[in-house]
């Protein structure tokens, strides 16, 4: 990736070890333009400015916590995309978080790939974010919810480059709808839930291979854009690494 992105992203944590781990993460991707804030309340004023192109935001924060943050954040610039981040045991309320609005969540220690795999797809078309669709919000969100598990039935998932960009065009809606009807439904994240459907989707194909396909062709099929992306998933949702999953010939 070139190092002459211009989007600034704005990290919220009342951590310093975490902010300097995840802007040398970002740095080093080549994002930089990067502010950090130990606190909501200290970076109100700037974000409030309009500085920023995404947030990464911290739940559990001194002061203003961050659901009462992304509330305030949502009234002032709405359709600005907010990631939140939490620990392992929290995760229920980085759901509740999305339903208000936020656009993914992090789990703590974060990832270096989830971290650079959320901005990328938070950045993507933010200033793009117009609903598409009409009549009140409860019903638009029922009937999406419908379109999206119709989606989810012809294993649109398979597909390696789908991205919650894509998949909200694909339903024609926007990605502020998409990802609250996700974290409705599914208690997660597009991300999280992409991976949780190909893991399965391999599991799935694994049964009864004996031999027939390789390991990394049987991680295309279900929807893997590359090996260690598919390792790395299977591993971390089963414990065992694909081998360990494909029937012996």
């Amino acid at each position: 990736m070139s190092g002459q992105q211009q989007e600034t992203i704005v990290l919220i944590d009342d951590e310093p070890r975490i902010l300097a781990s995840m802007r040398l993460v970002l740095e080093l991707e080549g994002y930089a333009q990067i502010r950090s804030y130990l606190s909501y309340d200290l970076a109100r004023i700037d974000l409030d400015s309009g500085i920023g192109s995404l947030l990464i935001l911290d739940i559990n924060m001194p002061g203003t916590d961050g659901y009462a943050a992304l509330q305030e954040i949502q009234s002032k610039r709405p359709g600005f995309p907010v990631i939140v981040s939490t620990a392992n045991d929290r995760v229920r309320l980085a759901v509740d978080c999305m339903k208000q609005g936020a656009i993914d969540f992090l789990v703590k220690p974060v990832d270096s790939e989830c971290l650079l795999a959320a901005v990328q797809q938070g950045l993507g078309a933010a200033a793009k974010d117009i609903p598409t669709t009409s009549g009140p919000a409860s019903q638009v969100l029922s009937e999406l919810e419908s379109r999206l598990q119709g989606k989810l039935d012809t294993k649109v998932y398979t597909q390696p480059d789908l991205t919650l960009d894509g998949l909200a065009k694909q339903l024609d809606t926007n990605r502020t709808y998409l990802a609250r009807v996700i974290a409705q439904r599914f208690q997660s994240s597009y991300r999280v839930l992409i991976t949780q459907l190909r893991v399965e989707e391999f599991l799935r194909l694994s049964q009864g291979n004996r031999g027939r396909y390789t390991l990394e062709a049987l991680g295309r099929e279900a929807g893997f854009a590359s090996r260690s992306a598919f390792y790395d998933a299977v591993r971390k949702a089963t414990g065992k690494t694909p081998a360990d999953w494909v029937a012996p010939a």
